[in-house]
């Protein structure tokens, strides 16, 4: 089975887990698992629309599960019950759970609690908090870290992301950026996702 698989099953589940995950390891038999799962008609290949109808329903399955246990939480962090979190209020949850800071460092939790306040008060309220719990199943926050990730692979600050940027973005390199392997795989991420017309969009500001 390839790497360029088995990186996308673990970038899917990941990202659509709980937020608090860190690492995700699976063996052969439960890569298998998943692939025979996101196989729909059975024939030995994944295609292009097997793949989207797989990872909507992991981001279905879970919001189902993840959703009503923020929400819940929502209402233990919000401890003066005026409807809004503060960072200063989260900030101590975050401590009593993560005192070491093994999942996040306080600068990303701090970074994700403003990238989910929509209106900018400063505050969550309950669907935004739903969303910093949720990031990547929430549009509007999706939307501002592609931004943030346009502008951090845009090196020349031209507005758009060219081959040479995306392959070689140091910040995501460190560890590989002598790797050749790693160069063909984004090489071919980019050309299989980045097509004219998308980056076309990108520069006009288009979604």
């Amino acid at each position: 089975m390839s790497n360029l698989f088995i990186c996308f099953l673990l970038i899917t589940i990941h990202e659509v887990s709980s937020n608090e995950v860190t690492d995700v390891e699976l063996n052969e038999e439960q890569i298998e698992s998943y692939f025979k799962q996101i196989d729909g008609d059975g024939n030995g290949k994944l295609d292009k629309t097997e793949l989207p109808i797989w990872v909507r329903k992991m981001v279905d399955a879970h919001m189902k599960n993840n959703v009503p246990a923020a929400k819940k939480e929502f209402k233990s962090v919000d401890t003066n019950r005026d409807t809004i979190v503060t960072w200063d209020e989260y900030r101590l949850k975050m401590v009593k759970d993560d005192p070491q800071h093994v999942a996040y460092t306080e600068k990303e939790q701090k970074h994700k609690f403003r990238t989910a306040d929509e209106n900018g008060d400063g505050v969550l309220n309950q669907i935004e908090y739903v969303a910093f719990k949720n990031p990547m199943t929430t549009d509007y926050v999706l939307k501002r870290i592609a931004q943030e990730l346009l502008e951090d692979f845009d090196t020349n600050k031209d507005g758009s992301v060219d081959l040479a940027e995306f392959v070689h973005h140091e910040a995501s390199r460190v560890d590989d950026k002598d790797n050749t392997e790693i160069d063909k795989l984004r090489r071919m991420e980019f050309r299989g996702s980045m097509d004219t017309k998308q980056r076309q969009d990108i520069r006009s500001g288009r979604n």
